[in-house]
């Protein structure tokens, strides 16, 4: 073949790859981007220190699952406002929550107990316990 037909050749197979990416491959790629396929909608959820009714409804869940999975039926917070313990939201509805707690001790007395916990709500009913998920918890004496 002569050099001229190689290179017309040439040119006309870099234009058609040039027309069958743009008007066939392209348009594609928009419309998946454009979809519902990779949106995962959330509602507006602060990331960072927070205090509402959800961080407060994720303690509460938070001691019930120490009380119950340590047998601590006594456990009282330390002050009763809601005020008195510290929440991050990590997105994705994912908070960690601190709080301080008086948990019963073996001679009776109350200890002063620094509790994390580290609670995704998983939307539904607040109130309800089997729509959170408690990923972890734990304590320490102060």
């Amino acid at each position: 073949m002569k050099k001229i037909y190689k290179f017309a050749l040439f040119v006309l197979l870099v234009g058609f790859l040039y027309l069958v990416t743009m008007k066939v491959v392209m348009p594609f790629v928009l419309d998946v981007v454009n979809s519902d396929l990779f949106f995962k909608q959330t509602e507006d959820d602060p990331v960072g220190e927070l205090h509402n009714n959800r961080t407060y409804t994720g303690l509460l869940h938070c001691e019930n699952k120490l009380r119950a999975d340590n047998g601590l039926g006594d456990v009282t917070r330390s002050s009763a406002a809601e005020s008195e313990y510290k929440a991050w939201g990590l997105g994705d509805h994912t908070y960690v929550i601190k709080a301080v707690l008086d948990v019963p001790g073996p001679d009776k007395s109350l200890a002063r107990t620094s509790v994390g916990c580290k609670i995704k709500y998983q939307g539904g009913d607040e109130a309800d316990p089997a729509n959170w998920s408690i990923i972890g918890v734990g304590a320490a004496v102060n």
